[in-house]
């Protein structure tokens, strides 16, 4: 067996390259060849890939490997740490935890705030470092949010807790987990397939999933949630729910069946 934590190496560096490239910047630390051939050749030899998304499979079977041996496998969030407060959200606050880059696709998240910020009144906040590259995005847009550069892992909670709406544009992750700790505290969220969500939300229900570099459906998702407080508040609760389903106890024991059923 072969755990995949995140996509095929050979799939990440073509599609992080073209976007860079389209972004006008250089990808410089894309990952080795020789590494790139290991990955497949380990997954080629390999019985079963232990893989935490549908995004993670999908990018080993576009690079030749069978489907039937990965085996699906989501990751799970800490419900003791993470969990409800009930505040009262006089704000309608966007979330984004991780860091601010090309990879993430804070670029779609910029261009969708710019897009809603003459007609609503929303606060944007980011946590996480700034990738030296993309300051000059950065830049151009950091009068449409709130940047913290770091905040304890065990702090994340107050910040997820006075948020409205954790929106994730992710381009490529294994499963960012920021989306099941935000789930945990009670918000919905708009994400990628390419960030995991198909894993762990039902599209319309718990949140949205979005395609990949489309401001305009970050946009669409985020002015419906703010135009109808109804609707947040019951994908609200149908996330706390379905977070449950989700916790590290949970993964273990989907593992531990795996292993005992070969």
């Amino acid at each position: 067996m072969v755990e995949e934590c995140g996509s095929c190496n050979k799939y990440q560096n073509k599609l992080l390259e073209e976007e860079y490239r389209s972004l006008g910047l250089i990808f410089k630390n894309p990952t080795p060849d020789f590494i790139v051939k290991r990955q497949l050749a380990e997954a080629e030899i390999a019985d079963y890939l232990l893989c935490p998304s549908a995004h993670v499979i999908r990018s080993f079977v576009k690079n030749g490997i069978d489907e039937s041996k990965c085996v699906l496998i989501p990751y799970g969030v800490n419900k003791g740490l993470f969990k409800p407060q009930y505040l009262n959200k006089d704000e309608f606050i966007v979330i984004c935890v991780g860091t601010v880059g090309v990879r993430k696709g804070h670029f779609y998240l910029f261009e969708a705030l710019q897009l809603l910020e003459k007609q609503y009144k929303i606060k944007c906040i980011l946590v996480g470092k700034v990738e030296d590259q993309f300051l000059p995005y950065y830049n151009q847009y950091k009068h449409l949010f709130t940047h913290y550069d770091y905040i304890p892992h065990q702090e994340l909670i107050n910040y997820y807790n006075k948020a409205s709406v954790f929106v994730l544009p992710s381009l490529d992750e294994g499963l960012a987990l920021v989306q099941l700790e935000a789930m945990a505290c009670g918000l919905p969220i708009i994400s990628t397939p390419n960030a995991g969500a198909d894993a762990i939300i039902e599209d319309g229900k718990e949140g949205f999933i979005v395609s990949i570099k489309n401001e305009q459906a970050i946009a669409d998702k985020i002015e419906n949630l703010y135009l109808d407080r109804p609707l947040l508040n019951v994908m609200a609760k149908n996330a706390i729910v379905r977070s449950a389903l989700f916790t590290w106890d949970q993964y273990g024991e989907k593992l531990a069946y795996f292993i005992n059923s070969l």
